[in-house]
């Protein structure tokens, strides 16, 4: 809505602006007689002329106010009554003042551009008051930080028609009064909703009108908590679990079902995931309120325990919209058997059958070092064996402190099963043909 501009005009004060010039008779005693005759008429004279003048000026004034009130539109004399009041007192005053020449042109335009800011300022404060709903707002949905509240109590004030405007005339600045609260002393636990905060953490707030019109965005904004429910999140998390199964998917398609086809291992696709780029992608921008908006953590971005929570939530959101079943599975292959000795040596019957031998044929003193993966180990490892001068075999492991041990060739011969071999050989070395 345009406002009318308050301009200065020009009225005419009649006769007091021009008075006619008073005679004087200047001849003898008659003259005498008659100059103060003439004196005691011009004091009456001026007597009236006083309050005639005085009735012009108030006249004028009355003129220069009414034409002043009349200059702003019906609209905003009937929603700014008392202060469209206020701001024309103030500006036909300076007409008043300006055409007495106590202020000057300037001093003028000064005063009108103000009152027209003013009024402008409340007209704008009017529109924003009539989109205020706070109905559908939950006090428990909006997040607990000082600017966010303070917006919630300025709002629900001037919702309400409690907010007080207060005209400072002095300086021709309008401010709002409303009651707020100081979230800082605010013990969180004690926010049950808007009505159940004690008393004692609520103060009077005031911000000047201009300052709330020119930073409207920060004043009139209410961030609300995200929840899981919510349809944006639930669109994030959807394109979050496509990316999912473009990129990543068929590796954690591990199981198979019952009719032979891929299950997804959520477990371990949940594992995979959460350390992926895309997971890192929604924790940048989403993490601090995840943290506090649904898992309820007081966000620290250095606790690495607390980052990897998240990050799991995210990859468990994800993997929980993705594809769960992939791929017919195909037959297996049948599969080569395994020899058990071999699996539990780490040697094939062929290594097994020369080391056997190489060990065998230890004499006194002498030791060979093989790599070896014994009963307690989880991979080959080098260990020696020797001939004790008393003609044992004795295995100890090469390692600092490692307890040596003494084995028989029988209990050798099943270690390295190769008794099937001293066997066949013994049977070749006596003519038995098979």
């Amino acid at each position: 809505m345009a406002l009318p501009k308050v301009t200065p005009g020009t009225y005419n004060y009649g006769e007091y602006a021009n008075p006619t010039p008073i005679k004087y008779n200047t001849g003898g005693k008659a003259a005498l007689g008659a100059g103060i005759a003439s004196a005691i008429t011009s004091i009456a004279g001026a007597a009236i002329e006083k309050k005639q003048e005085e009735k012009r000026k108030k006249q004028a004034a009355d003129k220069i106010f009414t034409d002043t009130f009349n200059r702003f539109d019906k609209e905003t004399r009937n929603q700014f009554a008392g202060q469209v009041m206020d701001q024309t007192d103030l500006v036909s005053q300076a007409y008043l003042d300006f055409k007495n020449g106590i202020i000057d042109a300037k001093q003028l335009a000064v005063i009108e551009s103000s009152t027209n800011d003013n009024i402008a300022n409340l007209t704008a404060l009017k529109n924003i008051e009539e989109g205020i709903d706070l109905d559908n707002i939950d006090f428990g949905s909006i997040k607990m930080n000082e600017q966010n509240i303070e917006n919630f109590y300025l709002q629900k004030s001037l919702e309400n028609n409690t907010a007080k405007y207060i005209y400072d005339k002095k300086n021709n600045e309008w401010t709002i009064e409303y009651n707020s609260v100081n979230i800082k002393d605010v013990n969180v636990d004690e926010i049950i909703s808007e009505n159940g905060i004690p008393e004692k953490y609520f103060r009077k707030k005031t911000i000047p009108l201009n300052e709330l019109i020119s930073n409207s965005k920060n004043f009139f904004k209410l961030d609300t908590k995200i929840q899981l429910a919510d349809e944006p999140v639930q669109n994030l998390f959807t394109a979050l679990a496509n990316n999912f199964n473009k990129s990543q998917g068929r590796i954690y398609m591990t199981n198979v079902s019952e009719n032979g086809y891929e299950l997804l291992d959520e477990g371990k696709a949940i594992e995979g995931f959460r350390n992926s780029s895309d997971v890192d992608v929604v924790y940048t921008k989403f993490g601090k309120d995840i943290a506090e908006d649904i898992l309820d953590l007081e966000y620290n971005p250095e606790d690495p325990e607390q980052v990897d929570q998240i990050k799991t939530f995210i990859a468990q959101q994800a993997v929980a919209k993705a594809d769960k079943t992939g791929n017919k599975v195909p037959k297996p292959r049948e599969q080569k058997m395994v020899d058990p000795i071999e699996e539990r040596t780490g040697m094939d019957l062929q290594d097994r059958a020369i080391a056997f031998d190489q060990i065998t044929a230890l004499k006194p003193g002498e030791q060979i070092e093989i790599k070896y993966k014994g009963s307690n180990d989880f991979k080959k490892e080098n260990y020696i064996i020797a001939r004790s001068s008393e003609g044992d075999l004795v295995f100890t492991k090469d390692e600092e402190g490692a307890t040596p041990s003494v084995i028989s060739q029988q209990d050798l011969i099943k270690e390295f099963g190769v008794g099937s071999l001293i066997n066949l050989q013994r049977a070749q070395q006596a003519g038995i043909k098979f």
